[in-house]
């Protein structure tokens, strides 16, 4: 399976599973041209984010999605180290598994090469704790 396939179905099975909120993030960088101004470089999303982001129980979470052979680059593991010292949650997820097939009493397991699939991601997070919101921080909506 493609990359770009797993993708859309880990976008699927998020949005099926109803676990918080999660968004696509896109990197890219295009030339455009102006004849007023000349050519301008742009540049959209910040290199090596992961390729979903999203917000569960108040926990920043992004998820990285590999094919089983793919290799995360340098400027991803370094964003995946900068999103956990800051303690959000950060996943490589490289397959589809069935639910039915984690056991109970261990839960998900992390394969040796630190990836999960998209179920296992799933079970982590509706077992994550509610994180308490802050006092005194006022929302755009409560203003």
């Amino acid at each position: 399976m493609k990359e770009s396939a797993l993708l859309n179905v880990v976008i699927r099975e998020l949005h099926r599973a109803a676990v918080g909120h999660f968004v696509r993030q896109n990197v890219a960088a295009f030339r455009i041209r102006d004849a007023r101004t000349g050519d301008r470089f742009l540049r959209c999303g910040v290199k090596g984010q992961a390729d979903l982001w999203g917000v569960v129980h108040g926990w920043h979470v992004e998820i990285e999605v590999k094919t089983p052979k793919g290799r995360q680059s340098e400027s991803q593991a370094a964003w995946e180290e900068k999103i956990r010292s800051h303690g959000g949650l950060y996943f490589i997820c490289d397959r589809v598994d069935r639910l039915d097939r984690i056991d109970p009493r261990t839960g998900p397991r992390k394969t040796k090469l630190g990836r999960y699939s998209i179920e296992e991601i799933i079970a982590i997070l509706r077992g994550l704790p509610q994180r308490e919101r802050m006092d005194g921080w006022e929302t755009h909506s409560q203003r």
